[in-house]
């Protein structure tokens, strides 16, 4: 809607002519979520003079994106403060997951606090563990009772983005050329492309199995257990994980308008519209089996920065493909109908033609028995009176409430509720 709203008033009209051309720029105070718009639109062309009219309209808009870092309402009210439960217990540094058997995480808290790791001056006595805690490592990575009274959790919200970056373009255009003096043609042509770029938080990683000899690496003291453990990560190194969502409209429609025996209006059009949308991986996915080995391996660091042979590794690892897409068409041929120039006179006979459809009292079965004309002319006598009330009147509603009152002479009766919404509706 961003991407044709500037333009959307031109649609239904036929006269457009001269070039207008529009730029903004707005930014915030705090920085980011910035936008810049530039429009070019023009025509030419008087339907009524030189028998045609083209018009079209460029639009380009560029957002900026909005860091959740970039605004200070937001840090004063980190998860742990406010919603506790939804802090993630993949942090970083990662937490270790002793094992589930008790007398081997027995031994594991044994040579954890053998290597002189404490907590707050006292020993490590739970099966999730942070080395790092209560420390952690903020403003994402923060100590929270709720994942563990001895572990970190993460705030992913103060790691993401809250507005994505993206970039519109838009074009819009009609052309109408007068046929003869009862005949219009006209052709439309919306595309749009929209590319987007979503950032959120690193991906949570967890990696089972993790012998301490390769934990070892990254800690300042080891820890002696033949055990392994499972690291309860975020991926940090990887990047933020962001998505780049493409997608391509294009909507063509072609159609006649006019009037037949000067009294009926009719339109019709045939339309095909097609979108395409491309979903592609461009940070922070990465090959998990391999990320895996090489945490097992003792290359990539779960608690901090990897040496620069492990940031190579991981860059090695990221994923930069399309995950997903998606496309659609539609085509379509469609016309709102013909209708009377007497129009109020197709309100009341439209409600007239439905009632007698759907009552089967004696009065509208001789209603149905009418042809169309002639229930034209029954429903328009009560609505003429309706229209010489309206001159009168001051407003819509007061010529509503009247027509609720209005009588009718003719034998087949106007539901006036349904002329009442008929009006409404046309209004």
């Amino acid at each position: 809607t961003d991407a044709i709203g500037g333009v959307i008033n031109f649609i239904t009209r036929k006269d457009y002519r001269g070039v207008d051309i529009a730029a903004s720029i707005g930014a915030t105070e705090e920085g980011g979520a910035g936008k810049r718009t530039f429009t070019l639109s023009g025509g030419l062309g008087e339907l009524d003079r030189d028998g045609f009219n083209l018009f079209g309209t460029v639009d380009i808009q560029q957002l900026d994106s909005l860091r959740s870092t970039q605004r200070d309402w937001l840090m004063a009210r980190p998860l742990a403060e406010t919603v506790p439960y939804y802090l993630s217990s993949r942090p970083f540094p990662g937490n270790v997951r002793l094992s589930g058997t008790a007398a081997t995480r027995t031994a594991q808290l044994a040579a954890i606090n053998d290597a002189g790791y404490r907590f707050n001056g006292t020993n490590f006595n739970q099966r999730t563990v942070n080395l790092f805690a209560p420390a952690c490592n903020p403003p994402a990575s923060v100590y929270t009772t709720l994942v563990g009274t001895q572990a970190c959790g993460y705030d992913y919200m103060a790691d993401t983005e809250i507005y994505p970056d993206s970039q519109k373009y838009s074009f819009i255009g009609r052309a109408t050329m007068r046929v003869n003096s009862a005949t219009t043609a006209f052709v439309e042509l919306l595309a749009a492309k929209t590319e987007t770029l979503y950032v959120l938080s690193p991906v949570p990683t967890t990696v089972g199995s993790v012998p301490w000899t390769a934990l070892n690496n990254f800690l300042p003291r080891p820890v002696t257990h033949p055990a392994g453990v499972e690291v309860r990560m975020r991926a940090t190194e990887a990047g933020n994980r962001s998505n780049e969502v493409t997608s391509d409209a294009l909507r063509v429609v072609a159609g006649l308008e006019g009037t037949l025996a000067n009294n009926w209006e009719y339109n019709i059009g045939a339309a095909h519209a097609s979108n395409k949308v491309a979903d592609r991986y461009v940070n922070g996915y990465f090959l998990f089996n391999e990320f895996a080995s090489a945490l097992r391996t003792g290359r990539i660091n779960p608690f901090g920065p990897s040496s620069s042979a492990g940031q190579e590794l991981i860059r090695s690892l990221r994923i930069n493909d399309v995950a997903r897409r998606s496309e659609g068409t539609t085509t379509s041929i469609d016309s709102p109908g013909l209708w009377a120039n007497l129009r109020e006179a197709r309100w009341a006979s439209r409600s007239v033609l439905n009632s007698v459809a759907r009552r089967k009292t004696s009065r509208h079965r001789r209603c149905s028995s009418r042809t169309t004309s002639q229930v034209i002319a029954i429903a328009a006598e009560p609505v003429r009176r309706l229209k010489q009330r309206a001159t009168r009147a001051t407003s819509w509603e007061r010529t509503l409430k009247s027509m609720r009152r209005l009588p009718s002479n003719s034998k087949c009766r106007v539901p006036f509720a349904s002329i009442t919404t008929k009006v409404w509706a046309a209004r």
